[in-house]
């Protein structure tokens, strides 16, 4: 018979183990719409109250879609409860609103009135979307105790979440940064002993000591001190509680330092002087990522002849516009300079030494113009025999030229005709020399302001000429009233057979 009533009692606690496991409601969870569109994630802060306190739970709404969603709440067993509302309060009234491919928090709280029957609780909220009318029904467990039942000492039962950066864990590192850790304390323990060990690459290795009061609810924060130039990097921040020797590990959190890098800053310098412009274009990364950039100067084809850089350019050709240009890239908080000169100051000083040039020219240019020609020719057994030649003397000045000096030369192959016909100049000199030939000079005493002189001479050679005959260049000498010696020479003249 004792045998029996054990039996018994162990089939009772079975079946009262087992419809209590059937009517368990999880404290954690997400449920999905139908659609896919969204989904309501919910946990638990505070599952377990007494009579006429307050449970919470953190419920976040995820936006899967390419728009903003509305979305209302409806808590449809409310009656139950003394209050039943959401923080922000506004969030039960009005609605959540969810941006794109984002997520939006609230808590969502029950309160139990004193006279509520110690038992376990399902509030059921459901998240309706309201373009659609797609709705999601989450269920909230919630445990209902006596003061009166309580017996011994809780045990330590903390919950705690981490967060840092915006909703989606994204940390710009030029901002002032936190770690912040959510402390719930989910009984009636006074905890004076909580350390926190926080651990990351970012932040290093973190140790803090708190205390919770029974029930109390704090969130810690702690600097995440980062260079502003930090380079994009996924972390994960790892924790570990204890609380009066009990352990807990809250979930790991993943943040990422974004890249906030933007277009190069470019600052450009004209500097002007004497036919000269110098551009002086600095490019700096303000971002924390390499950045290359393509920078360019506009400059005609003439333009380009006369400028120079501190790079070697690319020429580009863009909307009808020609560009020199130089690809920049940079490594962040790193800057360069593009030093682009048009000089015209090379073509202005050509410019000025032609200038000098003609002016000295026409100032030390002899006013006397020779020219050497002849009047006709002679052929003789199928050779040139006979030349006339004409000097033609001409002042172009307007000044009268003194002591004018003839030189003219006749080759070896030739003979200068001495018998000149009356009213032709005479030489005043003939000359023969073994190697430059005859040496033929006269002497103008004074040649007037644009006068003219003219000086015939007959030459015959000692045997025909077949071809062409050189002759040289009609050398003139004088000096000038400060007694500086000029000297003009002529053409040469070349004779032959073939010339009228």
């Amino acid at each position: 018979m004792r045998q029996r009533v054990l039996w018994v009692f162990s089939l009772f606690l079975l079946l009262n183990a087992f419809f209590a496991c059937a009517v368990m409601i999880p404290s954690v969870g997400t449920e999905n719409s139908g659609s896919g569109s969204f989904s309501v994630i919910y946990d638990t802060f505070v599952g377990s109250v007494l009579q006429g306190e307050k449970a919470e739970f953190n419920v976040t709404i995820v936006n899967k879609g390419n728009s903003t969603l509305s979305f209302d709440l409806d808590f449809s067993n409310a009656g139950e409860w003394s209050l039943v509302g959401t923080e922000p309060t506004y969030y039960g009234i009005t609605g959540v609103e969810v941006a794109p491919n984002s997520a939006e928090s609230f808590i969502v709280f029950v309160k139990s009135r004193s006279s509520t029957p110690v038992s376990s609780y399902v509030e059921d909220v459901t998240v309706i979307r309201t373009d659609t009318a797609e709705r999601v029904e989450v269920l909230l467990p919630v445990s209902v105790e006596s003061l009166s039942s309580l017996k011994g000492v809780y045990k330590p039962n903390v919950r705690a979440v981490i967060a840092v950066g915006d909703s989606v864990g994204n940390v710009d590192p030029r901002q002032n940064n936190n770690v912040r850790v959510v402390l719930k304390n989910n009984n009636f323990r006074n905890i004076s002993n909580l350390t926190i060990v926080l651990d990351s690459v970012l932040l290093g290795k973190i140790v803090l000591v708190e205390t919770l009061a029974p029930n109390e609810a704090k969130t810690v924060s702690v600097p995440l001190i980062l260079d502003v130039r930090q380079p994009p990097i996924n972390d994960v921040i790892t924790a570990v509680v204890y609380a009066d020797g009990e352990l807990f590990t809250p979930a790991d959190k993943v943040f990422q330092v974004i890249d906030y890098t933007q277009e190069l800053t470019k600052l450009n310098v004209e500097k002007f002087s004497f036919l000269k412009m110098e551009t002086i274009i600095t490019l700096t990364n303000e971002g924390n990522v390499v950045k290359g950039e393509q920078v360019r100067v506009e400059k005609s084809w003439v333009q380009r002849l006369f400028t120079s850089s501190s790079e070697d350019p690319q020429l580009l050709d863009k909307d009808g516009k020609k560009y020199l240009s130089w690809y920049v890239e940079l490594e962040p908080a790193q800057f360069a300079q593009v030093k682009v000169s048009t000089s015209y100051r090379s073509l202005f000083y050509i410019m000025l030494f032609f200038a000098i040039a003609l002016v000295l020219f026409f100032l030390f240019k002899s006013p006397l113009v020779v020219t050497k020609k002849f009047t006709s020719i002679s052929m003789k057994e199928g050779g040139i025999s006979d030349i006339k030649i004409l000097i033609k003397i001409k002042n172009t000045g307007s000044h009268r030229i003194k002591d004018v000096e003839v030189i003219d030369k006749v080759p070896h192959i030739a003979d200068i005709k001495q018998d000149f016909p009356v009213g032709t100049l005479k030489p005043d000199k003939i000359l023969t020399h073994k190697m430059k030939g005859t040496i033929v000079k006269w002497k103008l005493d004074d040649v007037e302001g644009s006068e003219e002189r003219m000086i015939n001479y007959e030459i015959k050679s000692k045997l025909s000429i077949l071809g062409n005959l050189t002759l040289s260049p009609v050398i003139i000498k004088y000096r000038t009233p400060k007694g500086r010696l000029v000297v003009v020479r002529s053409n040469t003249l070349v004779v032959s057979q073939d010339s009228d």
